[in-house]
């Protein structure tokens, strides 16, 4: 969708199933933890599995995630969502079935531990530090980015749930860089 589509956006990001009943987040003491739909996988779109399977470097990606090497696989992802030198026109399809991908993968690994997400859950994990680096992404990049996990941020599953602790976990890990929080807050805004 194009950025300066911001209501349309908001229309098609607000949607949900008319048999889901929303949780109200306003109730004291709701925790995140006690909904039962934060447990239950979002299913990825089958545009973004053929997106991820047709990646030449997707060995390498999910090498990264489990041992953290090659580390220079964060290089080829940046350079293969620029659609130029400069940074300029990026590939969102792709932006979108990474943090889909990864975040995934993310979410199978830390319940694989008998965990749930968290701050602290995702600090030590490479999945954490991916996300970490794309974060990093100058200008545009950077906004796509963080568009893609904000409009995740819709109704509860366990990708919501896993992004929303890591927008907390980027939050706090840029919290000398005030340009970089704003970043967030003003995406969670406009989102």
């Amino acid at each position: 969708m194009p950025i300066g589509h911001m209501d349309l956006r908001n229309i098609i990001s607000c949607a949900f199933p008319p048999n889901m009943h929303l949780p109200d987040p306003l109730t004291p003491g709701l925790k995140v933890e006690m909904i039962p739909e934060i447990h239950q996988h979002l299913m990825i779109s089958p545009i973004f599995v053929r997106i991820i399977e047709s990646m030449p470097y997707k060995q390498d990606l999910d090498s990264f995630l489990e041992v953290g090497e090659p580390v220079s696989i964060i290089h080829d992802v940046m350079y293969s969502i620029s659609l130029d030198d400069i940074y300029r026109t990026f590939h969102v399809r792709l932006i979108n079935a990474i943090v889909h991908y990864v975040g995934t993968k993310a979410i199978d690994y830390i319940y694989s531990k008998g965990l749930t997400p968290s701050k602290s859950t995702i600090a030590g994990t490479w999945h954490g530090k991916f996300f970490s680096h794309l974060f990093e992404f100058e200008g545009i990049g950077g906004y796509y980015f963080l568009t893609t996990i904000c409009n995740q941020l819709t109704y509860p599953n366990s990708s919501t749930h896993y992004l929303c602790c890591m927008l907390q976990y980027l939050f706090s890990n840029v919290s000398s860089d005030f340009y970089m929080q704003d970043k967030i807050v003003r995406q969670l805004l406009h989102t």
